[in-house]
């Protein structure tokens, strides 16, 4: 590889190698998180193991199946070992990018080598077609670009697919995929042996390596553009059927709040309604110097509307009665609970949606406090307020947890629900531009959101 043609493919072939590694790298960062030397230490070592294992293969003669697989397995133990996401997500990203290498690869692979041979075809009028070493270099390059578009292309699109899912929800992701991923190694392993799709089972073109190429590539084609739409539409159709979830969860957490709300209200009624005979009747104790009785009668109407001392006063009425309801839930279970809370009219924030953020906040703080073993003590503590023109609202409870990706694990009965909450609250702030922080510190969970006023 001396002459200046040789030179420049080289490069051609590093630069498009190159750009379809560093938008696997980058897609993984996105995705998966990980530190700038985290980063910079998987684009290095993907490359350079890839180097090694092509040089390895020209050497020492490696099965096309073993040479795949093996690269494939390489390529999700360094995600796993590199990146900072739970391990079924990492198993995710990795078959996804796995998938676009192999089904893209090889569908541009082989469309552009059918457009090259009947080039060539209609070129020399019917001539014998080889596309060389050269060409194939050239298609390979090309296939490799066309790698890195179709990930950055799909960096943005596949958001939502790595944000607040079940850890299985993932694996049933990752599961299809990489069968795909294992019948087009298949179908390769076979071309690589010499096994083509003839062009005329009993003619005279049996023989014709011309026309026995061309149906290959067409079929390999035909296969992973089915292969390609079935991985897209499973993918994408599994993420719209969970968003569709979330939404019927998100309804039925509206019915709750407007329930929850008509009873709270309806309490307050029956209270004014029957004002008139508790006046009478506090008058006769109080004519009777019977302060005990007062005192409970006093406790009774209190409770009945809802109105106990030390009940949250934010400024918003729907926020109150949401809090007084959790407040209850939470001395119930014998949760300390501690809140310090105001909402100023300026605030101007839907209180559907604050109520959204709030009551699945205090959901998952409440079933964390419930996992607790017997002795710990388990506390819930809220505030919230106005911070440069911008409501903060600060939660922490009591965990068991020991890491923060945990927290889409919740125990709920209904195991299609896992996830969802945390969901709600992120696609709630979404719409205020806002922004939510979690972080563990000394066995304590603290949500942050920020919504701009």
């Amino acid at each position: 590889m001396n002459s200046p043609a040789d030179i420049g493919m080289l490069f051609i072939i590093l630069i498009c190698y190159g750009a379809s590694s560093w938008m696997q790298t980058k897609f993984c960062q996105r995705h998966l998180g990980c530190t700038e030397i985290k980063k910079g230490l998987f684009f290095v070592v993907y490359i350079t193991g890839s180097a090694a294992a092509w040089a390895a293969s020209e050497i020492i003669y490696i099965p096309f199946i073993v040479y795949a697989l093996l690269g494939h397995a390489a390529f999700t133990v360094l995600v796993l070992l590199l990146f900072h996401a739970e391990t079924e997500k990492k198993i995710l990203g990795a078959a996804i990018l796995t998938g676009i290498k192999v089904i893209a690869g090889n569908f541009a692979d082989s469309f552009l080598s059918v457009f090259v041979m009947l080039f060539l075809n209609l070129w020399k009028k019917g001539g014998a077609v080889h596309i060389g070493l050269w060409g194939s270099r050239m298609i390979g390059s090309m296939s490799l670009a066309a790698v890195a578009v179709l990930i950055y292309f799909l960096s943005d699109r596949l958001d939502g697919m790595f944000r607040d899912k079940a850890n299985r929800w993932y694996i049933l992701l990752a599961l299809p995929l990489t069968f795909i991923i294992l019948v087009i190694d298949v179908v390769n392993f076979g071309a690589s042996n010499g096994v083509m799709v003839v062009s005329d089972a009993n003619g005279p073109d049996y023989w014709n390596l011309y026309y026995n190429q061309l149906f290959s590539h067409i079929a390999i084609c035909i296969l992973t553009a089915l292969s390609m739409c079935s991985a897209g539409f499973y993918v994408f159709g599994m993420d719209k059927i969970y968003r569709e979830q979330q939404k019927k969860e998100q309804y039925r957490s509206q019915i709750a709040f407007y329930k929850m709300l008509e009873e709270q209200y309806g309490q307050m009624e029956n209270l004014r309604h029957d004002m008139k005979n508790h006046i009478i009747g506090l008058q006769g104790l109080l004519e009777h110097r019977e302060w005990e009785k007062m005192k409970n009668y006093l406790n009774r109407m209190l409770e009945a509307g809802n109105m106990e001392n030390g009940e949250e006063v934010t400024g918003n009425k729907a926020v109150d009665a949401l809090l007084y309801r959790k407040r209850k839930q939470a001395e119930r279970k014998n949760i300390l609970w501690k809140c310090d809370m105001h909402i100023p009219p300026i605030c101007r924030l839907d209180e559907f949606d604050l109520c959204v953020i709030l009551g699945n906040i205090l959901d998952n703080a409440v079933e964390a406090c419930e996992r607790l073993e017997d002795g710990r003590q388990r506390v819930i503590t809220l505030h919230g307020g106005i911070v440069k023109k911008c409501f903060l609202l600060e939660a922490k409870n009591s965990t068991a947890m020991k890491k923060l990706d945990e927290t889409g694990h919740s125990q709920k009965d209904k195991p299609g629900e896992h996830g969802i909450g945390l969901g709600n609250i992120r696609e709630t702030v979404r719409k205020y531009d806002g922004a939510v922080h979690m972080e563990l510190e000394n066995h304590m969970f603290i949500i942050s959101v920020l919504l701009p006023c």
